[in-house]
């Protein structure tokens, strides 16, 4: 792997936490290394980009969100978008509510402490220690409870018939154990992260039993249509469905079917969670003046921006800018650098 190419620290923006009041903002309580940083550092090893979301609010709640991540190897780069390793040093009697959207399904292993995504008004589960958890249409609200360290694997819609018997459609916006669908390989997983000694050996260990559930389920080739799309929703949000569905050779029907069959939704909820994600960005700082005109101009008037952000936030844009919302803009600052 490549030595460690960055280290970044994130703004805290705002005072509110989740849309709810939160303690006065330290911006000082945040630092990327503190004490026991040059353990972190050491442990995260060479190959490796570092995020602090800088969970910068009232000193007696000082603590650390570090998360790492690595690219996979070249012969698994067409099902994996990307390792991570979350870890969050926060002090045993500290909660922390946000939000997660993620664009792609997720494998999350859960090494240490307590973490639970909201699956009906004030009900909480955390799907056991190693779920799969669907994209999401819109965001999730997730609970953290004192430190934690959470490995996460980020598939690519292209590669997920290679991995998963069932459509994605059956996972989206929701969570099952991973062993509901791989069986003891899954157990396997767990077991093998649990063990590894540094974030070298986890990766080596995720991609070990990646390529025997590859050789397992013996499924069909990456998609180059879906890899295409990939690529689209990312890169060029404002586009027609029928557009993109003419530049991957399907028609609109056959787009349709395929993604729901690996993205897990249709194109327009595709398309339209990323023109959300490209503005969230851009109010969050992470572009250039460039990108937030252009992010801008993607909506037709205020209050169509107003109700893509109450659509998919609950908030204005304005109360968006002054939220406090430490694991959503992480996953921001990931997305801004190509790493998510």
């Amino acid at each position: 792997m490549p030595p460690c190419r960055e280290l970044c620290e994130l703004p805290a923006p705002g005072a509110l936490l989740d849309g709810r009041r939160a303690p006065p903002v330290n911006r000082l309580a945040a630092r990327l290394f503190p004490v026991s940083g040059a353990q972190s550092l050491a442990r995260a090893g060479a190959g490796c980009k570092i995020v602090n979301p800088a969970l910068s609010i009232s000193r007696e709640w000082r603590g650390l969100l570090l998360s790492r991540s690595y690219a996979p190897s070249d012969d698994l780069a067409a099902y994996v978008r990307r390792h991570y390793v979350f870890d969050a040093r926060l002090p045993d009697d500290f909660v922390l509510i946000d939000k997660l959207m993620s664009e792609t399904a997720m494998i999350r292993i859960l090494l240490e402490g307590d973490w639970a995504a909201e699956t009906a008004d004030g009900q909480w589960s955390n799907f056991g220690r190693i779920p799969l958890m669907g994209p999401n249409g819109i965001p999730w609200r997730v609970r953290v409870r004192g430190p934690f360290l959470v490995v996460g694997v980020a598939l690519r819609p292209c590669g997920w018939a290679g991995l998963f018997e069932d459509s994605a459609r059956e996972i989206a916006d929701g969570a099952v154990p991973l062993d509901r669908s791989w069986g003891d390989l899954g157990r396997q997983l767990l077991d093998d992260v649990a063990g590894a000694a540094d974030d070298a050996a986890v990766v080596e260990a995720i991609e070990r039993v990646l390529r025997r559930r590859l050789a397992a389920l013996d499924g069909p080739p990456p998609s180059q249509a879906m890899a295409l799309f990939e690529d689209i929703a990312r890169h060029d949000s404002t586009i027609q469905v029928a557009d993109a569905a003419r530049r991957v050779g399907l028609s609109v029907r056959q787009l349709e079917r395929h993604c729901y069959a690996t993205f897990g939704h249709s194109p327009k909820v595709i398309l339209r969670r990323s023109r959300f994600l490209d503005m969230a960005q851009a109010m969050r700082g992470f572009g250039d003046p460039s990108a937030d005109q252009l992010a801008a101009l993607r909506y037709f008037d205020q209050s169509h921006l107003n109700r893509e952000f109450r659509h998919f936030f609950g908030l204005t844009p304005g109360q968006f800018e002054k939220v406090t919302t430490p694991l959503f803009t992480a996953g921001l600052k990931l997305r801004a650098d190509g790493l998510a």
